[in-house]
């Protein structure tokens, strides 16, 4: 549930009547519901651009919520644990490296779970506790800007949280310049 004065997540609620009456799951304001390895809130100000909640179709205590990070329970959402990290650095936590900015978590028939991101498409058949990223033949890199042929006549691109891309127009492909919101790009010429 978001706070109505912010954008804070404020508890987890549970209905076993189609939304016709709530329970409160979970909403200790001293505990860990969602805070990262950096003691920083992964959903504050991202709820309305990135949140998204699936239930294990075989298992109604799986709970999976994703926001820049992905965190699970297995006991209906009384408790949770970090699945993802942030940062690919932060995997000697203990938390698996996933692209952040979690949008969309969806179980199919078979009980794989489906995870779409700012950096594509991930599954997991182990309910979120391992990752692999689906990179075949989707492209899924949105640019803000592009800087045409600076002085080696590269193009770079400034995207949409997956960086600035370089592009050697000699060989064809974009390679990774640096992370994070590229946005404008403007290079020495």
């Amino acid at each position: 549930l978001i706070g109505s004065d912010s954008e804070d997540m404020v508890g987890v609620y549970k209905s076993i009547n189609s939304g016709v009456n709530f329970s409160l799951m979970y909403d200790d304001p001293e505990a860990d519901l969602f805070m990262n390895y950096l003691d920083t809130d992964v959903l504050s100000g991202q709820v309305t651009y990135n949140n998204t909640i699936a239930i294990s179709p075989t298992n109604q205590d799986i709970v999976v919520v994703g926001g820049l990070c992905i965190w699970g329970s297995d006991d209906g959402g009384e408790s949770w644990t970090q699945e993802t990290s942030y940062h690919s650095e932060s995997e000697t936590w203990g938390a698996e490296y996933i692209h952040p900015d979690q949008h969309q978590l969806i179980y199919n028939t078979q009980g794989k779970l489906y995870v779409a991101n700012d950096g594509g498409v991930y599954v997991s058949e182990d309910d979120g506790d391992s990752w692999d990223f689906i990179e075949h033949g989707l492209t899924s890199t949105q640019f803000y800007h592009f800087e045409v042929y600076n002085d080696e006549d590269d193009t770079w691109g400034g995207t949409q949280d997956n960086g600035i891309l370089e592009r050697d127009n000699s060989e064809g492909g974009f390679y990774g310049y640096y992370g994070g919101d590229g946005f404008d790009v403007m290079t020495d010429h």
